[in-house]
């Protein structure tokens, strides 16, 4: 432009064209010590440097503070658009952004620098199988391990130190499948234990913030093992009379505990006789 008119001072040249800046990246929502970018197109006549303001919101009725300055370069992508752009990470918090570049600034746009959804506590409500006659049982997870009596029904309840949109849940390395949302920050999940696995798990927040990091639960299965009887008294045949009293002595006892314990009596020319033992 300026060798245009040291050439030919007469004529009549067009002035050069405004800076323009236009955002890219628009509003930022992402999660503490995770790196974002912003960004903004600039067009026009592209000065040799621009400056990206850092501000925290404003009070109604002033102007935001600025309390960070970057000086950045125009720089050409592949596809010959000319930007501005800063990838960097901020602490918790809200903050806004803008850009300047010759007699241009852009419009100002919102970050939101959010913490991750955490899991604050596990705990499951354990039914054993109907046959083994026990009761229902509550236990907190606290060390990323649940032992549980093959075939019990474990209903979890996930609380959240953030509110939460939705939940997962994988099975190892099968496809994750959803949780329940329950009230803002508590997720459920029901399953049978039928085979040890590792249950992993992600939480997006109300935000959209997802955390897929999260420790996982592995799931310990015990067997049922079949009860143990033994006769103390008497311990070998016994000799008696047809009216006489036999004083009969054993022992019982079970992994789980027993719901009944019977013995049955079978005299020659009788039915056999089943008595139920204290």
């Amino acid at each position: 432009h300026y060798l245009s008119r040291l050439v030919q001072p007469t004529a009549a040249i067009a002035p050069l064209p405004s800076t323009t800046l236009e955002v890219t990246t628009g509003e930022v929502v992402t999660a503490e010590r995770t790196s974002f970018e912003m960004a903004a197109n600039v067009g026009g006549t592209i000065p040799a440097s621009g400056t990206l303001l850092l501000s925290k919101p404003a009070d109604e009725g002033t102007e935001p503070s600025v309390f960070k300055r970057i000086e950045l370069e125009p720089v050409a992508d592949e596809e010959g658009v000319t930007r501005l752009a800063l990838l960097t990470q901020l602490p918790l918090g809200d903050y806004e952004y803008q850009f300047e570049a010759g007699d241009a600034r852009s419009e100002s746009n919102a970050i939101h620098m959010r913490p991750r959804p955490e899991l604050s506590d596990i705990s499951a409500k354990v039914t054993p199988p109907e046959v083994l006659g026990m009761p229902t049982y509550d236990e907190v997870i606290e060390t990323g391990v649940l032992n549980v009596i093959e075939g019990a029904t474990v209903a979890l309840t996930l609380s959240a130190t953030t509110a939460l949109s939705a939940g997962t849940v994988a099975w190892d390395e099968a496809p994750a499948e959803p949780l329940t949302l329950n009230g803002d920050s508590e997720l459920q999940y029901t399953f049978v234990a039928d085979t040890p696995r590792s249950l992993s798990f992600a939480l997006t927040s109300a935000e959209g913030l997802t955390n897929d990091e999260l420790p996982p639960v592995a799931i310990v299965l015990s067997r049922d093992e079949d009860p143990v009887f033994e006769y103390t008294s008497p311990g070998s045949d016994y000799l008696a009379t047809n009216v006489a009293s036999i004083p009969l002595s054993m022992k019982v006892k079970d992994d789980y505990g027993l719901s009944d314990a019977a013995l049955v009596l079978e005299v020659d020319g009788r039915a056999p006789e089943r008595i139920t033992l204290d």
